[in-house]
């Protein structure tokens, strides 16, 4: 197969230039050097220039920083926004410095990048550890996860140390909550299944939403969100059920339920929990915010009812 002119100008280097090899991809990364100044180019896609930076370009700059040691941590939150989030920790960054502490918001949550620089390694960890427990404290349950872990893989590492099983009923989402959960190798041992319940037919025959319920308070409603969990729980036969139901847009919402507003509901064996979320954004963005706050909730349930716990670790 002959090689496409694109890829043949991607190996192209300029004079003068290091080549830093990306795993991921056929465009390299490029450094330049000028005197103690070094410029580097990364190609745009995430996942290839976190391959470099992790593969070469990070000795380069660790090198470049002489004796100093640099230390990162990244806390995922989840629930609160950003300027809250700010108001709760203003104490710990008070007494941060020399440090920096980013905020990194998304659909995801709002991600907490701590980066610490130091001479003794053992110090600066001892350090890092310090000040992460600090805004453990500060945020509490808010805190879901720490740098690479997600929503789903914390819900699933806390099904399995309960030795617990979850299904879903999705209607706004369209599957986007299973897609997640599915996406953790090793799923199967907690994931029954799930019902993508998009018209008010699926809802009554499949899971079981009484037709008086719906005519009362509609198909986006905490009534019919927690029928909803309810149900798939019965029918799969799980621990929990999980159910999401909602106005995504940009048509479908009224004065009185508008686009954005979600509802949700999580029943398991110490009863049904519901919550009413009204997100902005695109149809994406509702869809995104919609399917990591029902994961979240699932957390949250699995942390406030303990039952049937394996390890006494999780």
């Amino acid at each position: 197969m002959p090689t496409p002119a694109v890829n043949r100008c991607q190996a192209l280097v300029p004079d003068g230039a290091t080549v830093l090899p990306n795993p991921q991809g056929t465009a390299p990364g490029l450094l330049f050097a000028r005197g103690t100044k070094r410029v580097a180019l990364l190609p745009g896609v995430p996942r290839e220039m976190l391959a470099i930076w992790r593969t070469s370009l990070r000795r380069i700059v660790q090198g470049m920083s002489g004796r100093a040691t640099i230390g990162h941590a990244t806390l995922r939150a989840f629930g609160l926004p950003e300027s809250a989030i700010a108001e709760r920790l203003g104490r710990v960054e008070a007494g941060l410095a020399p440090g920096e502490l980013a905020y990194l918001p998304g659909t995801h949550g709002v991600d907490l990048r701590l980066t610490l620089s130091g001479s003794d390694r053992r110090a600066l960890r001892k350090r890092l550890s310090g000040i992460e427990r600090d805004i453990r404290t500060a945020l509490g349950p808010v805190i879901y996860g720490r740098d690479d872990e997600t929503m789903a893989s914390v819900a699933g590492t806390l099904l399995g140390c309960r030795g617990m099983s979850v299904a879903l009923a999705e209607s706004c989402t369209g599957g986007l909550v299973g897609d997640r959960l599915t996406d953790i190798p090793g799923s199967s041992a907690y994931f029954t299944g799930s019902v993508v319940a998009y018209g008010n037919a699926v809802k009554t025959r499949t899971l079981g939403v009484s037709p008086a319920t719906l005519r009362r308070h509609g198909a986006v409603s905490a009534e019919t969100a927690r029928e909803m969990a309810r149900g798939v729980r019965a029918k799969l036969r799980a621990d929990v059920g999980v159910a999401v139901t909602g106005i995504a847009g940009p048509g479908g919402g009224t004065r009185d339920k508008p686009v954005g507003l979600v509802c949700f509901a999580v029943a398991g064996p110490r009863g049904t929990v519901s919550e009413t979320r009204r997100f902005l954004g695109t149809r994406w963005a509702i869809k995104e915010l919609a399917a990591n706050t029902a994961l979240d909730l699932l957390r949250l349930y699995l942390i406030r009812h303990r039952t049937n716990e394996k390890r006494t670790s999780c």
